[in-house]
């Protein structure tokens, strides 16, 4: 079988669009279904597998950003071994020329007309009947938001989004009294269902085409009341991801940026190179569009654009869809020069290893293809590898090479920061004496150096040594289900928290569901996750006014996510400062008196984590200390918890963690 999985992301929390992939299904005439958890992404599979071999199609499993970040239980089965058919030679069917194009098109057409009478009677299409004066038609994760604000109307759950079971969708209009239809995005089931003559009460007249859908909105959208929520009052400066302490993008850009160049991007980590204070990208569109756009740019513009433009790519992007590209630079004479950002692994979506680290994605050995190489072999003549904190030595080089009269490339080539080899150096100081502040170190954007007080200051917790780089009615909840969110900045562990807490859960007994997101590169930006558990729990997601507790990771994020808190709710918060980007360049100032204000109007345990975690062994065991002051506050015996820990965090940090843990316990006993 062959199963094509898919990941929509409505809101865009870390892509560029909001596509809807169910205009491809339509498209090339292919069955898509689509899972509303993670119980239904593991059964969905198996079935979609089974109907790729049954019907002899692909099949495209869709899912959202809700549900592909989001964790429930499941229950496993033995895996299903199916032998291997022989293959069979059938140039009617594999060779698509036109003569046999033609007849393979009454194949698809038979074959789409099969499963749409599959669609009428298959489980995952379903009629679940409750209060008639009520109906709702919908798929996906819509099927949880609707489920949990309206519990007893009558729902048609549509686990296959193409083709319709349009006799199903008929019987179940007819039973209802009102009839709405809830999705994220496209209106696709609403655009159907109206073609049928069937009429509705509202679909995206009241629900909208734009972002993702949550049973706030919901609430909101069908005249229900909200739950109450409190928030800080105060303007609160946004966090958005940076690239991290110790980035070897980060002198690469501030070299182009002093340069005044136009830089074609790309799509990667660096990409954050566009953000403030380097600003430094002027374009990003798609994988590879840094080298094919730089092509397109200077050829059009003529040569005073050849003086002046660069193009950036990751090392994994280039391999990806940057080579094709070059060739083409190299074919057509384009003067173009391409940097290719070499940090040694794939940065931006979790440290995966690429053709040129030498390791295959299981991290098994593989031949490494070095990219000074692939240039050369690809018809680049000018081919030169610089260290980015080399700053000098990189400034020289990009201008040597924007002068030249052919197409070149610069490798700016040092691992990055993250990688498990990179040991971390002692953290740098800042001579206060000898500090004039005048601001030019704030220029790398680096989120290590704050300015308090007139003068420039290391945070010692996030650096890494790296050295001095600049030149000198329904119900708003299920009954019995608790809503826990864990905040604070990217790094600082609010993913391992949110796992341990799930596997205390998971013993315990409890349904779970863990939603999170952590695209675009999150280190530095905003993060949140979502922990709920009860009996029966629906919706992934915690909205304003429902969370039963928050622990914040710091001050700045508690201040941000205050409104979530139910009323009643706590708030658990560490008193560390971590100045966001908007701060760090005097864009904005970080608000006087957090803690006070926030405790004013709810209920509010803070302390100092970051002491207790350095007393533990490390600052980065912020998130066990608060874990730790959690389970103070929970019936769930310490054992549980410590279990927890220990199968959740690898062994060489064990002990520390466990100290860190106890630590924060003992301060909420």
């Amino acid at each position: 079988g062959m199963v094509i999985a898919v990941a929509d992301d409505p809101g865009m929390h870390s892509s560029q669009n909001e596509q809807d992939s169910r205009h491809y299904a339509q498209a090339a005439k292919l069955p898509m279904l689509e899972p509303a958890d993670s119980t239904e992404c593991l059964a969905f599979t198996k079935l979609a597998f089974s109907l790729s071999e049954t019907f002899d199609t692909p099949v495209i499993l869709r899912t959202c950003t809700r549900v592909a970040h989001s964790q429930n239980l499941v229950t496993l089965s033995d895996r299903a071994n199916d032998e291997i058919k022989p293959y069979e030679k059938n140039p009617a069917k594999y060779v698509m020329a036109p003569a046999n194009a033609i007849g393979r098109h009454v194949v698809v057409e038979k074959r789409m007309s099969a499963l749409a009478e599959y669609a009428e009677t298959c489980e995952i299409n379903r009629a679940e009947y409750g209060d008639n004066r009520l109906g709702f038609i919908t798929s996906g994760t819509c099927y949880q938001y609707v489920r949990e604000v309206f519990p007893q109307a009558s729902v048609l759950k549509l686990g296959m989004v193409n083709p319709l079971p349009d006799r199903l969708i008929r019987e179940f209009a007819d039973k209802v009294e009102m009839l709405y239809v809830v999705e994220e995005l496209d209106p696709i089931l609403e655009t159907h269902v109206r073609a049928m003559g069937i009429s509705l009460a509202g679909g995206k007249d009241k629900f909208g085409l734009l972002g993702e859908l949550s049973q706030r909105k919901l609430r909101q959208a069908m005249g229900l009341s909200v739950p109450e929520a409190v928030s800080f009052e105060e303007p609160v400066p946004p966090r958005p991801p940076v690239m991290c302490a110790g980035c070897p993008h980060r002198g690469l850009f501030y070299v182009l940026k002093k340069l005044k160049l136009t830089v074609c991007g790309d799509i990667g980590c660096y990409t954050l190179g566009s953000a403030q204070p380097l600003c430094a990208i002027d374009t990003t569109i798609c994988m590879g569009a840094s080298v094919s756009g730089i092509h397109g740019f200077t050829m059009a513009r003529g040569e005073e654009a050849t003086k002046s433009t660069v193009a950036v790519i990751g090392d994994s992007t280039f391999m990806h869809s940057g080579i094709t590209g070059l060739v083409n630079i190299a074919y057509n004479g384009s003067n173009a020069t391409v940097i290719v950002l070499d940090n040694s692994i794939t940065g931006m979506t979790g440290h995966q290893q690429n053709p040129s680290t030498g390791l295959t994605l299981k991290n098994q050995p593989a031949p490494a293809i070095r990219i000074e190489d692939i240039c050369r072999a690809a018809g680049i003549q000018r081919v030169r590898v610089v260290d980015p904190q080399d700053m000098a030595a990189m400034e020289q080089a990009v201008q040597e090479e924007l002068a030249a009269h052919q197409p070149s490339v610069i490798i700016s080539r040092r691992p990055c920061a993250m990688l498990k080899c990179v040991k971390p150096k002692p953290a740098l100081s800042v001579n206060p004496n000898l500090c004039r502040g005048c601001k030019k170190c704030m220029k790398l954007g680096c989120p290590a150096i704050v300015f308090e007080n007139g003068r420039a200051r290391i945070d010692e917790t996030l650096c890494v040594g790296c050295g001095p780089l600049a030149p000198s009615e329904g119900r708003t909840r299920n009954m019995n289900t608790t809503s826990i969110m864990i905040v604070g900045v990217g790094g600082q562990g609010t993913l391992l928290a949110s796992k341990i807490l799930g596997n205390v859960l998971v013993a315990k007994g409890c349904d779970v569901k863990l939603s999170e997101v952590h695209g675009m590169s999150q280190r530095g930006g905003s993060v949140v996750t979502y922990v709920k558990f009860g009996e029966k729990v629906y919706s992934p997601v915690v909205e304003i006014g429902e969370a039963d507790y928050i622990l914040s990771f710091e001050a700045l994020e508690a201040a941000r996510w205050v409104s979530y808190l139910k009323k009643g709710g706590k708030l658990i918060t560490n008193t560390q400062k971590t100045y966001p980007m908007p701060v760090i360049t005097g864009a904005m100032a970080y608000p006087e008196d957090i803690i006070g204000k926030l405790s004013a109007k709810v209920d509010v345990i803070a302390l100092d984590a970051l002491e207790l975690a350095l007393q533990a062994g490390s600052p980065k065991d912020v998130n066990l200390v608060l874990i730790g002051v959690l389970s103070a506050m929970t019936d769930i015996p310490e054992d549980a918890w410590i279990n927890a820990i220990e199968n959740t965090v690898p062994p060489k940090f064990l002990e520390m963690n466990k100290k860190a843990f106890a630590l924060g316990r003992s301060y909420r006993q």
